[in-house]
């Protein structure tokens, strides 16, 4: 269940606010539900990229799912969907309440765990690598990402040890909107159900 503030939170719930970063809601309410994935403790690069699917392709420090940027068969994510996200980049669809988008700029205390145009560890991908945020931890934009958003680097997680990781693309996608993961996982996938 996420920590932060949504319109997707029934009224009674302490955690709604209105919804004020889009023009509308998709149906329904975050609900309890569980996911399971099993992952490398040592991710490693497959020799092919995997284009991501439908469904959960990650999971965010949240709990709450991580998508791509499809919002169905062969239908891209467009602007009318981007509208119906709460300022978390995130609404209820048939998987139930997920990300899709990076987090609105909102003020601090409104949003505390969620990445916006920092270095913030954003989740982990199916692949077993994670996913931070559009800087680095010296807050610089990284200049030597692959097609995936990745390379290899110290993080704030590695202990000064280099690995490979995942940044939100620092491109916007449609309008102001910056997608959390658009691109094939450059590892091999793992189920999350």
């Amino acid at each position: 269940m996420p920590n932060h503030t949504s319109p997707y939170w029934p009224e009674t719930n302490p955690l709604y606010i209105a919804q004020t970063y889009g023009d509308h809601l998709t149906p329904g309410f975050i609900n309890e539900g569980s996911y399971t994935v099993t992952l490398p403790l040592n991710p490693e690069k497959a020799s092919a990229s995997t284009a991501t699917g439908l469904g959960a392709i990650g999971i965010s420090v949240t709990g709450v799912p991580i998508f791509n940027g499809q919002e169905g068969q062969n239908r891209p994510f467009d602007l009318p969907t981007a509208t119906g996200l709460d300022y978390a980049g995130a609404h209820n669809g048939p998987g139930g309440y997920h990300y899709h988008l990076e987090a609105a700029d909102v003020p601090e205390n409104d949003n505390k765990v969620l990445s916006h145009d920092d270095g913030k560890l954003v989740g982990i991908m199916s692949d077993g690598f994670l996913l931070y945020g559009r800087k680095e931890m010296d807050g610089s934009y990284p200049t030597d990402l692959d097609e995936s958003g990745g390379h290899s680097g110290v993080t704030q997680h590695s202990d000064g040890v280099e690995f490979y990781h995942y940044h939100v693309i620092n491109e916007f996608y449609i309008n102001s909107y910056i997608l959390l993961f658009g691109a094939d996982l450059q590892g091999t996938p793992n189920k999350i159900f």
